[in-house]
């Protein structure tokens, strides 16, 4: 027991999606090159319904877009939209200010690699 005035001392463990794992070891693709993971980020989130930031990093060679869906929780794509790739990279704003308050899945799709991330809208 504390008398500290926001409570006694608790330990929290954080750890990251098994997108966001940075492999190592010299691991490599089939023809030698170094596999280096991709990491999808969404933010702000929680998000104020205005613009939602996308960002997907280490994307396969020869992929030009990315596809990202918004589902709600009864499996409805609610917003779609195909971003360009740049230097092997999105990073980019979408609107999402028709997107009502509550939790939203959201996919995203470069080549043959797909993520998917949660997404929670606050007004």
């Amino acid at each position: 027991m504390t008398s500290l005035p926001w409570g006694d001392v608790c330990n929290v463990t954080i750890t990251g999606s098994p997108n966001a794992m940075v492999l190592g070891g010299g691991d490599t693709t089939a023809d030698g090159t170094p596999v280096t993971a991709s990491v999808a980020k969404l933010f702000p989130n929680p998000n104020n319904g205005e613009q939602l930031t996308v960002s997907l990093s280490a994307i396969e060679a020869g992929v030009e877009t990315v596809v990202v869906d918004i589902f709600d929780l009864s499996g409805a794509r609610v917003r779609s939209e195909v971003l360009p790739v740049n230097d092997g990279m999105i990073y980019q704003q979408m609107a999402v200010n028709e997107l009502a308050s509550g939790l939203y899945m959201v996919n995203i799709t470069a080549g043959g690699q797909r993520y998917t991330e949660r997404l929670v809208v606050t007004r």
